[in-house]
């Protein structure tokens, strides 16, 4: 492409993208040392920022946990291409926004093997661009641990202890991993398992 033409329509594309706000995203532009313009919602930023030789680079970052949730750099090849580009950024926020941050706790005996269940959980959830946060917890330590977790998933192993964490925990939501995916290591389907819990319990305050 013509130098020209490339730094022309490099212009037109950031000059398209303040042009043309989106709901709930409040943008800002700057130019100083590069011509970049901020973007800002409820649980997240972005930036795109116009490098030197039409080098067009675009990122996002979770409010709460200051995770990049999406990178990409390239070119400018034409405008078609970048705009294209920039919607997959902007799907990304709204994906974000439409999910806030949730904490799950998994409680067992020892706190050792959930470790590793909580920990290949977090890993499924991260790929999947799931913005919850996993942790473990040994059983004696679980009332004292509980403060700020939105689901305390209990597993096989101490789910006899269901009543008292049910009695002891007040205004949390205390619930068993079903063994089925405990037993034969579903990460998948516990992680589906939990955010059905979560979303069934936020239909309910709306309804």
């Amino acid at each position: 492409m013509d130098a020209f033409y490339q730094e022309l329509y490099c212009q037109i594309f950031m000059r398209w993208i303040l042009l043309n706000p989106k709901h709930d995203i409040t943008m800002t532009h700057t130019c100083d040392p590069y011509e970049q313009i901020h973007l800002s919602a409820k649980h997240s930023i972005a930036t795109v920022t116009l490098y030197p030789n039409c080098i067009i680079e675009e990122q996002a970052w979770d409010r709460k946990t200051h995770k990049v949730i999406f990178y990409i750099h390239f070119q400018m090849a034409n405008l078609a291409h970048a705009t294209r580009l920039y919607e997959d950024l902007l799907e990304t926020i709204y994906e974000n926004c439409s999910q806030p941050l949730a904490k799950i706790l998994l409680v067992c005996s020892g706190g050792l093997t959930t470790s590793y269940f909580a920990s290949k959980m977090q890993e499924l959830c991260d790929l999947e661009h799931l913005n919850y946060k996993i942790d473990a917890v040994g059983s004696t330590m679980v009332y004292q641990k509980a403060t700020g977790y939105d689901l305390i998933l209990a597993a096989p192993q101490v789910s006899y202890m269901l009543p008292k964490m049910i009695e002891k925990l007040p205004g949390h939501i205390v619930k068993a991993i079903p063994t089925k995916y405990f037993g034969r290591n579903d990460y998948e389907g516990a992680v589906k398992y939990a955010l059905k819990v979560l979303n069934n319990r936020q239909n309910d305050k709306e309804m």
